[in-house]
């Protein structure tokens, strides 16, 4: 008798985990259109504020930028974490942060796939302006560029941040609601749209651009679909960043 309870229990134990499991699985978002708008406007508005208030206490200066850009990129970390475990007890397995079987190799075709694309697009279609002024850039600034105060924002804690943002919280959201193809287009759609650029000249330029953060967001997209895990698609975020920011000064050493 005690052998079959202790059978019964396991089985037990056994159905809860594969439940458990099951309400994590990245493609069973449990949110609602409600917790997205939050959210999202959260991540918008709340660093925002907290900018405004900063730069009028302190006032504008290199500093307070940096700590406004590092404070607005981990609020959007914080934020869909802390909101999916408040609201629905789900962990980081929800947003899709976590390792699967393929998520190393993923990574290292992604980030081939972001490196090339980037250059290409880049190269042909959009070259990058070539600074005129400023201190001069050696090699090691361009290795060293991720470890650098700047550099990691862009190259890492951006990717991140933004690949939970946009791939992790929004696009489950969408796909669940509308389908995988229309996901993929809403979730590269809005992350476009928020960096939408105002500085460049000229409307073919900026369209360009659009355009190239557009297909970039569906790169993105689509690892994160196929493969299970955020991990190769911040990792292709943060190369494709890397390349993009490191191109300039390239052109400029080589004289292309």
């Amino acid at each position: 008798m005690s052998d079959n309870l202790t059978a019964g229990e396991g089985t037990k134990d056994t159905v809860e985990t594969n439940r458990l499991a099951a309400s994590e699985r990245p493609d069973n978002s449990d949110w609602t259109f409600v917790d997205v708008v939050v959210v999202f406007g959260a991540c918008m508005f709340v660093p925002g504020i907290i900018g405004m208030v900063l730069q009028f206490v302190f006032g504008d200066s290199k500093a307070i930028t940096r700590l406004m850009m590092y404070s607005g990129n981990l609020w959007y970390i914080f934020m869909p974490l802390w909101w999916i475990r408040w609201r629905y007890g789900l962990t980081r397995v929800a947003l899709g942060i976590r390792e699967t079987r393929n998520s190393f190799t993923a990574g290292l075709l992604g980030a081939l796939i972001a490196s090339a694309y980037t250059a290409l697009f880049r190269c042909v279609l959009l070259r990058p302006e070539i600074p005129v002024a400023g201190p001069a850039v050696t090699s090691r600034d361009i290795l060293m560029l991720p470890v650098s105060i700047d550099g990691f924002l862009l190259v890492v804690l951006g990717p991140i941040s933004e690949e939970i943002l946009y791939r992790g919280f929004i696009y489950p959201y969408f796909r669940r609601k509308l389908g995988t193809i229309a996901g993929q287009v809403l979730q590269a759609l809005l992350f476009s749209l928020i960096h939408a650029p105002f500085d460049p000249p000229g409307l073919m330029r900026r369209l360009l651009l659009f355009a190239f953060r557009f297909v970039a967001a569906l790169i993105f997209g689509v690892l994160y679909q196929r493969i299970g895990s955020l991990y190769p698609s911040m990792v292709s975020h943060g190369i494709m960043n890397y390349v993009e920011l490191t191109l300039p000064f390239l052109f400029m050493k080589t004289g292309v």
